[in-house]
């Protein structure tokens, strides 16, 4: 059960950090615009949010309560920025 709801928010979590990692490129400097530069930026943005996104999952197996503490700020925050 846990395996699959890690599967899936990790899945979850690289896109956001693929769109993310897309979203900054373009804020890049024109010499640091290479492909090779924007797909490491991809996959570095899409790891640290998979693992942002799986530690929920992990806390709530052994300590369920901080991993709720985890996903209210998260939504706090989430709900926060789409305010601005």
């Amino acid at each position: 059960m846990f395996e699959i709801l890690a599967f899936f928010t990790a899945l979850a979590g690289i896109a956001t950090g693929v769109k993310t990692g897309l979203d900054s490129a373009g804020t890049m400097d024109d010499e640091n615009k290479s492909p090779v530069n924007i797909t490491i930026r991809c996959l570095t943005h899409g790891f640290f949010w998979a693992f942002i996104y799986t530690l929920p999952v992990y806390l709530l197996q052994k300590f369920w309560w901080i991993a709720l503490i985890i996903v209210v700020i998260g939504v706090i925050v989430h709900s926060s920025k789409k305010d601005n």
